[in-house]
């Protein structure tokens, strides 16, 4: 899959294991598909913000926020995605307040089963297939959601499926019907993993990929491989230099000096052996190797710097590299 191919589709959904960089990717995509001209949305899902802090902006909220030329984001939470699903019925924001405003009845809708995801995921699915702009054409051409982690995430993407078998009838089901159909739409929607080179996000990579197909039908797109060392020294050159380096033992920086490059050599041996066995796991999937950004502060430039290796990383894909030559 080329990167044109990635950003054709209407929603891509980001996900993965707690912390391995879901936000990041999630951003990267959005900057490169609002410099392809592209209009588009990031949405972070009840999450504590990271968005605004990338970019540098004060905190987004409910509010669609414009972060760069073409881009912008919003931060869905579900008592505000109620509030507007429901005046949206009834045309009363007053009445709204007297009812549903009780600390009785929030309570209630609070604990009440997947509530809260479907509410999330309709207020996306709003921003993705209704939302109109002025001239009537849809609001956004492109919408990332920037996903919970593995789990949570699986389970937004599965409630409008529970949700048409639990109700019968009604405004609720149908909604739930038309989610549940852009989320299947493999033209339209693409769910993309984030991973590290470790053992844990590497097995919740391999089990999301299985469950997403088996329990929700949405397609897996590329898998991102992310925070990835460079290499510094062969096997052969790095015996090459420690063996060198025995002729400064006696100096005071040797042991720190010594144990940095073991650590190196360990730590890039060991995320091969993880990158390897994720390949394994996918067969013929895409994968695209991120690299680890060196910087002491995660910011806007970070983003740009990531960005710039995730163009690279589609342009050095094999598929990629067939097409050029067929096309000489």
């Amino acid at each position: 899959m080329t990167l044109g191919d990635l950003l054709n589709h209407k929603l891509l959904v980001v996900s993965g294991k707690g912390g391995v960089g879901k936000t990041s990717v999630a951003s990267c995509l959005g900057l490169i598909a609002s410099r392809h001209g592209k209009k588009t949305l990031i949405a972070e899902v009840n999450a504590a913000e990271r968005i605004s802090e990338l970019f540098g902006v004060p905190p987004i909220g409910y509010q669609e926020t414009q972060l760069a030329q073409n881009l912008y984001a919003i931060n869905v939470d579900p008592r505000s995605a109620f509030e507007e699903y429901v005046v949206e019925q009834i045309h009363s924001k007053r009445l709204f307040s007297l009812v549903f405003e009780n600390r009785f009845v929030r309570a209630f809708l609070d604990a009440t089963p997947g509530l809260n995801e479907l509410l999330e995921i309709g207020k996306i699915w709003s921003l993705s297939e209704r939302d109109r702009d002025e001239e009537g054409n849809p609001k956004y051409d492109l919408v990332i959601i920037d996903a919970p982690a593995t789990g949570h995430g699986l389970a937004l993407l599965n409630v409008p499926r529970v949700v048409t078998h639990a109700v019968r009838v009604g405004p609720l089901k149908t909604k739930a019907e038309a989610i549940m159909k852009l989320i299947q739409d493999s033209k339209k929607t693409l769910l993309l993993i984030v991973t590290l080179a470790e053992e844990m996000p590497v097995n919740e990579a391999l089990e999301m990929i299985q469950s997403a197909k088996t329990t929700v039908g949405v397609k897996t797109g590329p898998v991102f491989m992310n925070a990835l060392y460079p290499p510094r020294l062969s096997e052969t050159e790095g015996k090459e230099v420690r063996s060198k380096l025995k002729n400064f033992e006696e100096e005071d920086w040797y042991p720190s000096f010594d144990h940095a490059v073991m650590a190196y050599q360990k730590k890039f041996m060991l995320q091969n052996f993880y990158l390897n066995k994720l390949k394994l796991g996918l067969g013929r999937q895409d994968i695209v190797e991120l690299p680890y950004i060196f910087r002491p502060h995660y910011d806007r430039n970070a983003i740009e710097q990531l960005a710039e290796s995730l163009q690279a990383a589609f342009l050095e894909q094999p598929q990629y590299l067939e097409k050029k030559r067929r096309r000489r």
